[in-house]
């Protein structure tokens, strides 16, 4: 959705570039980040304990994994 937003703003537009970098670099944002990043950590970090244990693989395991939401 952003993208498409990006899309109607001409190139070079400054006031639309410092409105962007004030947006991207505020702490909820950075915040969200960080929160999203650990979690992609995590579910990666866990689907590797676990699917060499339940499937041949790690990446059936992985699918596995995925597939019943954790």
């Amino acid at each position: 959705e952003a993208d498409d937003f990006e899309k109607l703003v001409p190139e070079g537009d400054a006031q639309w570039n410092s409105l962007r970098e004030s947006l991207n670099n505020d702490p909820l944002h950075r915040l969200e980040r960080q929160a999203k990043f650990e979690g992609e950590r995590c579910i990666l970090m866990s689907a590797k304990l676990i699917s060499p244990v339940i499937e041949d693989t790690f990446t059936v395991g992985y699918q596995w994994y995925v597939y019943m939401g954790f």
